[in-house]
């Protein structure tokens, strides 16, 4: 009833090729499940920003930051007073306002914004709107800078698309290279 060393040396490697063959799909399954809960928080942040700009009556605004150092995140900011100095955007320093990583191995791909058209509804106006190239803006009224910003691991891209007209953002899979038009030219 022994082994053989002969067995045993074919039984290592039975389980080393085994091995070898499960172990990078696990280790893939958790990078897209960091890139997955990444895309998921920050659709939070965008719903909370349009939410936070809604009941507060102020503009608030989603800020992307790339990272230099190799450490993307985002956080919210908001106006301090739209009445007297509506460019001022003071950081939301509590819950989710927090600035927060992207996480481990996930970063940015291409983030497209467009302002043009925008006007905030409780004074905020069109100045100082390019003082944050990367800041999505939400207006009390609910609307908000047409926006799309892909999350990539390297292997998978997941963008987060931001409705002009609504502010409402969600998710799709893959890069999304148009920005969402969902407003109505009356004129035409």
């Amino acid at each position: 009833m022994g082994f053989t060393v002969v067995e045993l040396v074919v039984v290592i490697v039975v389980v080393t090729v085994l091995a070898g063959m499960i172990v990078p799909r696990l280790v893939g399954a958790g990078g897209a499940a960091q890139l997955q809960e990444a895309a998921r928080r920050l659709v939070i942040a965008a719903g909370y920003a349009r939410d936070f700009a809604a009941a507060h009556r102020r503009a608030c605004r989603l800020v992307l930051e790339p990272g230099a150092d190799g450490s993307p995140r985002y956080d919210l900011t908001c106006q301090a007073s739209p009445e007297r100095d509506p460019n001022d955007y003071r950081p939301l320093r509590r819950g989710i306002g927090k600035p927060q990583p992207l996480g481990e191995g996930v970063r940015f791909g291409k983030i497209r914004i467009d302002r043009q058209g925008w006007s905030a509804g409780a004074g905020g106006g069109e100045a100082g709107r390019d003082d944050q190239p990367n800041g999505i803006t939400f207006d009390p009224t609910g609307r908000a800078d047409a926006a799309v910003v892909a999350l990539t691991d390297g292997r998978r891209t997941i963008s987060m698309l931001v409705s002009p007209s609504t502010g409402r953002a969600r998710l799709v899979e893959g890069e999304v290279d148009e920005l969402p038009n969902d407003r109505i030219d009356l004129d035409e």
